[in-house]
């Protein structure tokens, strides 16, 4: 934890990053941006609850009087401005994945799914990239399954952390396998066309992907989506940089 000191009064402590957060603070940080209308108000939002501070108004002059606990003091407009700057990390995804432990008693998954199937890797990224195109948020839920082991009725802050975590899974394992999956920072490129055809459907798609892991052996097929995802995924990748090098050699 990092500590601000904007006040003559008040020591501000603040998460240093998403990193840096308790599974309870977690909690908070989504309940918060659940309930806020704009990043801005959730950073502000959830500055204040993580410090217990309670906003009792403002003063003439601008500043706004503040308890936490036993302790009233003042703050200006800029000088919470300049502690809700320390926050600004709320507003991109979390570098490695995390998520809630559990969901009604349902033990979650390891953050960057490790522990999920090839077969159910494919489920998510189907329904997350059906999210993401219609942000239906039943979509949202159906992951639940794959992720918690039963399909829940999300609340929205539950929700939130199962979008923020697939966000950054995704993120993750294109930086892992860049081969095959398409960085962010890199959207102008697509995946090698025998794999990952950006005009597929998403079912051609990952039915291309099967037959590659196969090499066309169907009797291969349910073993290929029972292996963890990193297997999988890993071969695709090696797939992909094989196919790269190879047309790259053919053109030249």
């Amino acid at each position: 934890m990092k500590k601000d000191i904007l006040s003559r009064y008040f020591d501000f402590r603040l998460p240093a990053g998403w990193e840096d957060l308790s599974e309870k603070q977690l909690r908070l940080l989504y309940r918060t941006m659940a309930a806020a209308t704009s990043r801005d108000e959730a950073k502000l939002l959830f500055l204040f609850r993580i410090n217990g501070i309670r906003t009792l108004g403002r003063q003439p002059d601008g500043r706004y009087l503040l308890q936490a606990g036993r302790l009233f003091f003042e703050i200006s407009p800029l000088q919470l401005a300049e502690v809700c700057a320390s926050l600004d990390w709320i507003e991109g995804f979390p570098e490695y994945p995390v998520r809630f432990s559990r969901i009604a008693l349902r033990r979650a998954k390891a953050p960057d799914l490790e522990d999920v199937s090839f077969e159910d890797w494919l489920i998510l990224d189907n329904l997350y990239q059906g999210y993401m195109a219609t942000r239906d948020d039943s979509m949202l839920d159906d992951m639940s399954e794959a992720l918690y082991g039963r399909r829940m009725r999300l609340t929205q802050t539950q929700r939130l952390s199962v979008f923020f975590w697939m966000a950054s899974v995704k993120a993750l394992f294109a930086r892992r396998w860049p081969n095959f999956l398409r960085p962010a920072d890199r959207p102008e490129q697509s995946g090698p066309e025998p794999l990952a055809a950006p005009r597929q459907s998403a079912q051609d798609a990952y039915l291309t992907q099967i037959r590659a892991l196969t090499k066309g052996d169907l009797t291969k097929r349910d073993r290929i989506l029972s292996l963890p995802c990193h297997i999988a995924l890993a071969e695709l990748d090696a797939l992909a940089r094989e196919y790269e090098e190879f047309n790259s050699k053919h053109k030249s």
